[in-house]
């Protein structure tokens, strides 16, 4: 149980991981994987969004007259990606380490008696 727990964990924090680095390169949305963990950690920072404030945006967009969506897959080629840093996914990373470690510590505890 205790392996399957950290695993979890384990995957989270790399998905969480990946989207906080893509997010401060400014990788590029329309890539496959850059939108599978766009789209699969979502659902992962949505708790978090604004509990430290909105994302800081550190260059701007070029001006394409088109949209360009950050947190999904909407880039027109050619669009530059701004680097962001968003504290919503650092807090994220934070709280779900420090759960999954009082649930590890508790089983850890548990098994131990």
């Amino acid at each position: 149980m205790i392996a399957l727990i950290s695993f979890i964990l384990g995957m989270i924090e790399l998905v969480l991981g990946f989207r906080f680095i893509f997010l401060l390169v400014g990788a590029n949305p329309i890539a496959p994987f850059v939108a599978w963990i766009y789209n699969i950690s979502i659902p992962l920072v949505a708790p978090f969004a604004g509990v430290l404030g909105g994302p800081i945006i550190n260059r701007p967009a070029a001006s394409t007259g088109t949209s360009l969506v950050i947190h999904g897959t909407t880039a027109a080629p050619g669009v530059t990606v701004p680097s962001i840093f968003d504290p919503s996914t650092i807090v994220a990373i934070v709280v779900y380490a420090a759960v999954f470690g009082l649930v590890l510590a508790l089983l850890g505890r548990r098994s131990s008696q």
